[in-house]
């Protein structure tokens, strides 16, 4: 069994932690994309599906000042799609890097590297999903089976889930910044 530790320095978990995502960003309301705080009381009971994963993902990189198209650049209906093609071109040329799989992407979180994950949903413009792998002692095997441990807004927000349990079996795309 081959373990992915941490080291003992946990800056990115303990931020991961203070973000308060479980009670911030919740779905089927309007935010504030920045600090997931409702904008008023407007909850929408057919729209059961309307999640605020990109508008996190782009609050946590612009809390770290790291680059990500978020709003007022994009929209946020649609913004995952719009950020997993955004790290092909622009991301691309302003540092981040793209890594081969979820164990290097568990790597470089654990060495408290910004690392999201995200998928392109190619039958739904407005469907995709986008998350942070946040640090997190496990082993290889845990992470062939489990994915790697992500913080997300979603269906279900967390600052801790295996993100194989969100993600399922879609194909997923791993990005590194390096803070």
């Amino acid at each position: 069994m081959v373990e992915i530790l941490c080291p003992d320095n946990d800056t990115m978990a303990s931020f991961y932690d203070n973000l308060d995502v479980e009670h911030k960003w919740p779905q089927e309301t309007y935010i504030d994309w920045y600090t997931g705080m409702p904008l008023k009381n407007n909850y929408d009971p057919d729209d059961s599906y309307h999640t605020h994963c990109s508008a996190f993902v782009a609050s946590v990189c612009s809390r770290l000042n790291v680059p990500i198209l978020c709003p007022p650049k994009h929209r946020t209906e649609g913004l995952a799609n719009a950020q997993h093609d955004w790290f092909f071109t622009d991301g691309n040329n302003l540092g981040w890097i793209q890594l081969e799989s979820p164990i290097d992407a568990q790597k470089e979180a654990n060495h408290n590297n910004l690392v999201i994950m995200c998928h392109k949903n190619k039958d739904n413009p407005n469907g995709g999903h986008i998350a942070c792998v946040r640090p997190y002692s496990t082993t290889v095997e845990s992470i062939l089976t489990n994915g790697p441990r992500i913080c997300q807004a979603g269906v279900i927000n967390s600052s801790s889930v295996n993100s194989y349990d969100v993600f399922l079996d879609h194909d997923c795309i791993y990005w590194m910044y390096k803070l």
